[in-house]
């Protein structure tokens, strides 16, 4: 079908992969604050102070990949690192998860949701939502309502300041003007703050990028991969990093 994905939900991913990698290799709340070269290998600076390894994948977001990409002091890196994107848009996710007794029962079109169309400036314009209950089955248990609501761009850094809570009711104030009368509170709540995830590509993007490869090359012992390069899709950065990591493995 056109819309895939795991059957218990994308954590899914991340969870097998913690599974099979060497506990000790983890380190969680650890930024990396610089790369250097060695003679042999690269050095990662953080704020425990540097090891030394063979090889390094950047699998970064945008603002974090053109910062350790410029700190290293050599030509192809920094221009490299120029031919990054110059500017990324923030995303805010809000779930909202009615039971099948709720009162009143939410209406909910066929389909898989919606996108909105540009409308007046507006710092909390809703861009789309998503009826996850119809889009993948299982998502919700029978009966149940489960709605994702999506902001982007200023939309998202405006309503980022509040608290959840108040994200929450502004997410379905929007929604009630669409889909009609909803519950008064959600039996589900989730709010997801993403600032700076979504990459702008502008025109030419393609021809900087076949250049910001050929920067990357010449760096032995380094790859990238990520959505700033190829597309913010899983499976665009599913074969991004897979061919990041045979170029390393090679």
């Amino acid at each position: 079908p056109v819309f895939t994905t795991l059957e218990n939900g994308l954590g899914v991913l991340v969870d097998r992969l913690v599974e099979r990698l060497p506990s000790a290799s983890i380190r969680l709340s650890v930024p990396v604050l610089a790369l250097h070269p060695l003679a042999v290998g690269w050095a990662i600076e953080t704020a425990s102070g540097r090891e030394s390894f063979d090889r390094v994948l950047i699998a970064t977001s945008l603002d974090a990949t053109r910062r350790l990409l410029a700190s290293l002091p050599l030509l192809e890196a920094k221009r490299a690192a120029a031919l990054l994107p110059a500017d990324a848009a923030s995303g805010l996710v809000v779930a909202l998860g009615f039971r099948s007794q709720s009162q009143p029962v939410p209406v909910i079109p066929q389909g898989f949701g919606f996108l909105m169309a540009a409308g007046p400036t507006d710092d909390c314009n809703l861009l789309a939502c998503t009826f996850l209950h119809q889009k993948f089955p299982r998502r919700s248990p029978a009966g149940a309502t489960l709605l994702r609501a999506f902001f982007a761009s200023s939309a998202a850094d405006s309503l980022s300041k509040h608290a959840d809570e108040e994200i929450v009711a502004a997410a379905r104030d929007q929604l009630i003007t669409i889909l009609g009368p909803l519950p008064e509170h959600a039996d589900v709540t989730v709010v997801r703050r993403w600032p700076h995830s979504l990459p702008q590509y502008e025109v030419g993007h393609l021809a900087r990028m076949a250049e910001f490869e050929t920067c990357v090359s010449a760096l032995s012992g380094i790859g990238v991969a990520g959505n700033a390069l190829r597309g913010v899709g899983l499976p665009d950065l599913i074969r991004d990093a897979t061919q990041a990591a045979h170029a390393l493995a090679r």
